[in-house]
């Protein structure tokens, strides 16, 4: 789902970017339409994934980073002050026994997931839960398609 959220701002151009995902399905990812004439790879930053998290920062408009483990405070309020100074969006990627040591804009949850398949995989269905903070406190639950009918996501 995250990798989705790519393809619609590199397909318009933007540089997008990704930190610490080994293997990210780089063909199923350009078939949701991210063009990977503008995405950035960093699939094993090791240990230096908040430095090259932060130099990418400066050159994206989008950047999905899944750190290792628990991200220390101080590289995680480093990362946050350097994106709102450049005004990227970072989306985390973080396991429930590593959260993200800082408060998010919104956070999202799957709660649930099957697979569509006929005799080959048509889609992923996921159950979503959205929270947050403005907004996005009012939360909710739904439902996300990875592709539709047509390729693209589907809220």
């Amino acid at each position: 789902m995250a990798l989705s959220l790519l393809s619609e701002p590199s397909a318009k151009g933007h540089w997008v970017g990704v930190v610490g995902i080994e293997d990210p399905g780089v063909v199923a990812i350009a078939d949701l339409g991210l063009d990977l004439r503008r995405v950035l790879f960093v699939p094993r930053p090791r240990g230096a994934w908040a430095e090259t998290t932060a130099d990418l920062l400066d050159g994206v408009d989008l950047l999905i980073v899944r750190p290792p483990s628990r991200a220390p405070h101080a590289a995680a309020r480093k990362l946050m002050d350097r994106v709102r100074e450049r005004g990227t969006v970072l989306v985390v990627l973080a396991e429930p026994s590593a959260p993200w040591p800082l408060p998010t804009d919104v956070t999202f949850d799957v709660t649930d997931a099957h697979w569509r398949a006929t005799s080959r995989l048509e889609s992923r269905v996921l159950t979503v839960r959205v929270g947050g903070r403005g907004a996005a406190a009012r939360g909710g639950e739904h439902q996300v398609v990875l592709p539709d009918d047509h390729g693209r996501v589907r809220v």
